[in-house]
Protein backbone atom coordinates (compact mmCIF):
# COMPACT_ATOMS: atom_id res chain seq x y z
CA UNK A 1 0.00 0.00 0.00
CA UNK A 2 1.35 3.39 -1.33
CA UNK A 3 0.76 6.62 1.02
CA UNK A 4 0.14 9.89 -1.00
CA UNK A 5 0.67 13.03 0.26
CA UNK A 6 -0.99 16.28 -0.70
CA UNK A 7 1.15 19.33 -1.01
CA UNK A 8 -0.94 20.78 1.64
CA UNK A 9 0.01 17.70 4.02
CA UNK A 10 3.80 18.05 2.80
CA UNK A 11 3.55 21.95 4.12
CA UNK A 12 1.79 21.01 7.02
CA UNK A 13 5.14 18.73 7.93
CA UNK A 14 7.31 21.20 6.72
CA UNK A 15 6.24 23.49 8.90
CA UNK A 16 5.96 21.29 12.25
CA UNK A 17 9.66 20.11 11.47
CA UNK A 18 10.57 23.74 11.72
CA UNK A 19 9.06 24.63 14.69
CA UNK A 20 10.91 21.31 15.96
CA UNK A 21 13.92 22.68 15.21
CA UNK A 22 13.03 26.01 15.92
CA UNK A 23 12.02 25.04 19.63
CA UNK A 24 15.72 23.07 19.51
CA UNK A 25 17.67 25.91 18.33
CA UNK A 26 16.97 28.58 21.42
CA UNK A 27 18.79 25.08 23.68
CA UNK A 28 21.02 23.80 21.37
CA UNK A 29 23.87 26.05 19.53
CA UNK A 30 24.75 23.53 16.59
CA UNK A 31 20.99 23.49 16.02
CA UNK A 32 20.81 27.27 15.82
CA UNK A 33 23.87 27.44 13.37
CA UNK A 34 22.29 25.19 10.89
CA UNK A 35 19.26 27.20 11.08
CA UNK A 36 20.41 30.47 10.82
CA UNK A 37 23.90 29.60 8.48
CA UNK A 38 21.98 30.79 5.42
CA UNK A 39 21.73 34.44 6.87
CA UNK A 40 25.69 34.95 7.48
CA UNK A 41 27.17 32.51 4.83
CA UNK A 42 27.54 33.79 1.06
CA UNK A 43 27.44 30.38 0.07
CA UNK A 44 25.16 27.21 0.79
CA UNK A 45 26.22 26.08 4.41
CA UNK A 46 28.35 22.44 4.44
CA UNK A 47 28.70 20.93 8.03
CA UNK A 48 31.61 19.05 9.14
CA UNK A 49 33.10 17.38 12.49
CA UNK A 50 35.17 20.72 13.37
CA UNK A 51 31.86 22.71 12.56
CA UNK A 52 29.93 20.48 15.63
CA UNK A 53 33.20 20.00 17.72
CA UNK A 54 33.40 24.16 18.06
CA UNK A 55 29.77 24.24 18.37
CA UNK A 56 29.86 21.97 21.46
CA UNK A 57 32.75 23.83 23.11
CA UNK A 58 31.07 27.11 22.36
CA UNK A 59 28.05 26.01 24.17
CA UNK A 60 30.24 25.20 27.02
CA UNK A 61 31.53 28.29 27.65
CA UNK A 62 28.01 29.54 27.87
CA UNK A 63 27.35 27.29 30.33
CA UNK A 64 30.33 27.75 32.07
CA UNK A 65 29.16 31.30 32.60
CA UNK A 66 25.41 30.24 33.83
CA UNK A 67 26.51 27.30 35.79
CA UNK A 68 27.87 28.66 39.32
CA UNK A 69 28.74 24.94 39.87
CA UNK A 70 31.30 25.18 36.94
CA UNK A 71 34.20 27.55 36.48
CA UNK A 72 33.99 29.81 33.48
CA UNK A 73 35.97 28.82 30.37
CA UNK A 74 38.71 29.85 28.54
CA UNK A 75 38.29 28.44 24.75
CA UNK A 76 41.11 28.86 22.21
CA UNK A 77 39.97 28.08 18.73
CA UNK A 78 43.18 27.64 16.62
CA UNK A 79 41.93 27.25 12.81
CA UNK A 80 42.89 28.13 9.61
CA UNK A 81 41.29 30.81 7.59
CA UNK A 82 38.05 29.66 5.64
CA UNK A 83 37.13 27.32 8.69
CA UNK A 84 33.76 29.46 9.62
CA UNK A 85 35.32 30.20 12.96
CA UNK A 86 34.25 33.79 13.20
CA UNK A 87 31.07 32.88 12.00
CA UNK A 88 30.55 30.57 14.67
CA UNK A 89 32.24 32.54 17.48
CA UNK A 90 31.84 35.82 16.65
CA UNK A 91 28.78 36.44 14.99
CA UNK A 92 26.37 33.48 15.47
CA UNK A 93 27.62 32.52 19.25
CA UNK A 94 26.90 35.97 21.03
CA UNK A 95 23.44 36.00 19.27
CA UNK A 96 22.27 32.42 20.44
CA UNK A 97 23.78 34.01 23.97
CA UNK A 98 21.95 37.22 23.82
CA UNK A 99 18.66 35.53 22.75
CA UNK A 100 18.90 33.42 26.12
CA UNK A 101 20.36 35.90 27.98
CA UNK A 102 19.53 39.49 27.09
CA UNK A 103 21.32 41.24 30.07
CA UNK A 104 24.60 39.87 28.92
CA UNK A 105 27.41 41.76 27.72
CA UNK A 106 30.43 40.95 25.40
CA UNK A 107 33.86 42.47 24.04
CA UNK A 108 34.69 41.54 21.22
CA UNK A 109 38.16 41.96 19.96
CA UNK A 110 39.63 42.31 16.19
CA UNK A 111 42.88 43.64 14.86
CA UNK A 112 41.64 47.18 14.81
CA UNK A 113 38.32 49.07 15.29
CA UNK A 114 36.74 48.87 11.67
CA UNK A 115 37.47 45.35 11.20
CA UNK A 116 35.96 44.63 14.48
CA UNK A 117 33.13 47.02 13.71
CA UNK A 118 32.83 45.33 10.27
CA UNK A 119 33.31 41.59 10.69
CA UNK A 120 31.68 41.34 14.56
CA UNK A 121 29.89 44.08 15.35
CA UNK A 122 27.68 45.43 12.32
CA UNK A 123 27.00 41.77 11.27
CA UNK A 124 25.84 40.63 14.99
CA UNK A 125 23.60 43.42 15.04
CA UNK A 126 21.64 42.97 11.97
CA UNK A 127 21.43 39.33 12.31
CA UNK A 128 19.26 39.92 15.23
CA UNK A 129 16.52 41.79 13.37
CA UNK A 130 16.66 38.74 10.73
CA UNK A 131 13.11 36.84 10.32
CA UNK A 132 14.93 33.99 10.80
CA UNK A 133 16.48 35.27 14.26
CA UNK A 134 13.22 36.39 15.54
CA UNK A 135 11.62 33.01 14.87
CA UNK A 136 13.58 31.72 17.32
CA UNK A 137 14.26 34.40 19.89
CA UNK A 138 11.05 36.79 19.31
CA UNK A 139 11.25 40.12 20.57
CA UNK A 140 15.32 40.17 21.38
CA UNK A 141 17.13 43.33 20.71
CA UNK A 142 20.73 44.51 20.72
CA UNK A 143 20.34 47.41 23.80
CA UNK A 144 23.26 49.78 23.54
CA UNK A 145 26.53 48.46 25.39
CA UNK A 146 25.75 44.80 24.76
CA UNK A 147 28.34 43.83 22.34
CA UNK A 148 30.94 46.30 21.98
CA UNK A 149 33.38 45.45 19.44
CA UNK A 150 36.86 47.34 19.51
CA UNK A 151 40.54 46.84 18.07
CA UNK A 152 42.93 44.86 20.07
CA UNK A 153 44.84 47.84 22.72
CA UNK A 154 42.23 50.16 22.23
CA UNK A 155 40.68 51.91 25.06
CA UNK A 156 37.82 49.82 26.77
CA UNK A 157 37.76 51.53 30.31
CA UNK A 158 34.07 51.31 31.49
CA UNK A 159 33.22 48.41 29.70
CA UNK A 160 32.17 45.09 31.41
CA UNK A 161 31.56 41.35 29.54
CA UNK A 162 30.23 38.35 30.60
CA UNK A 163 32.43 37.02 27.66
CA UNK A 164 35.42 38.54 25.70
CA UNK A 165 35.66 37.39 22.87
CA UNK A 166 39.30 38.07 20.77
CA UNK A 167 39.25 36.92 17.31
CA UNK A 168 42.44 37.57 14.87
CA UNK A 169 43.52 40.35 16.70
CA UNK A 170 47.12 40.33 14.81
CA UNK A 171 47.73 39.12 11.24
CA UNK A 172 50.65 37.72 9.49
CA UNK A 173 52.26 41.22 8.90
CA UNK A 174 51.73 42.54 12.94
CA UNK A 175 55.08 43.04 13.79
CA UNK A 176 56.60 42.18 16.68
CA UNK A 177 56.67 44.51 19.07
CA UNK A 178 53.27 45.09 18.27
CA UNK A 179 52.57 41.74 19.22
CA UNK A 180 54.14 42.19 23.18
CA UNK A 181 51.91 45.76 22.97
CA UNK A 182 48.30 43.53 22.79
CA UNK A 183 49.79 40.24 24.72
CA UNK A 184 50.34 43.30 27.79
CA UNK A 185 46.94 45.08 26.98
CA UNK A 186 44.96 41.77 27.18
CA UNK A 187 46.55 40.49 30.43
CA UNK A 188 46.44 44.43 32.15
CA UNK A 189 43.46 45.71 29.76
CA UNK A 190 41.00 43.40 28.52
CA UNK A 191 41.06 40.70 31.19
CA UNK A 192 40.30 42.78 34.28
CA UNK A 193 36.74 43.67 32.13
CA UNK A 194 35.65 40.57 32.93
CA UNK A 195 32.71 40.20 34.91
CA UNK A 196 32.86 37.91 38.34
CA UNK A 197 31.62 34.63 36.37
CA UNK A 198 33.60 35.99 33.14
CA UNK A 199 34.52 33.25 30.04
CA UNK A 200 36.97 34.18 27.68
CA UNK A 201 37.48 33.17 24.17
CA UNK A 202 40.48 33.69 21.52
CA UNK A 203 40.69 32.85 18.12
CA UNK A 204 43.55 32.21 15.97
CA UNK A 205 44.92 31.66 12.67
CA UNK A 206 48.35 30.72 14.76
CA UNK A 207 51.44 33.09 12.25
CA UNK A 208 53.69 33.23 15.50
CA UNK A 209 55.13 31.00 18.67
CA UNK A 210 54.47 33.98 20.40
CA UNK A 211 50.95 35.43 19.91
CA UNK A 212 48.48 35.92 21.93
CA UNK A 213 47.17 32.51 22.55
CA UNK A 214 50.90 31.07 22.75
CA UNK A 215 51.34 34.25 25.52
CA UNK A 216 48.31 33.05 27.19
CA UNK A 217 48.89 29.43 27.39
CA UNK A 218 52.61 30.27 28.87
CA UNK A 219 50.61 32.72 31.26
CA UNK A 220 47.71 30.23 32.36
CA UNK A 221 49.98 27.32 31.95
CA UNK A 222 51.65 28.39 35.28
CA UNK A 223 48.67 28.88 36.59
CA UNK A 224 47.25 25.66 36.22
CA UNK A 225 44.88 26.82 33.70
CA UNK A 226 43.93 24.17 30.83
CA UNK A 227 42.92 25.65 27.58
CA UNK A 228 41.30 23.38 24.70
CA UNK A 229 42.42 23.79 21.49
Amino acid sequence: MSLQLSMEDVEKLEDQLYDKLVEKARVDFYTFVRLMAEVVLPEEFVTGRHIELICAELQKVEESVKDKSKSPERLQLFLPPGSMKSKLSSNLFPAWCMGRNPNWCFLAIGSDFDFAVDNFGRPTKDLLSTPQYQAIFPKTILKKGRFVARGAGQNIAGRRAHITICDDVITEQTKDIDRRKINEWYQKGLRTRLLPRGAEIIINTRWFVEDLSGYTLKLDGQRGVNEKT
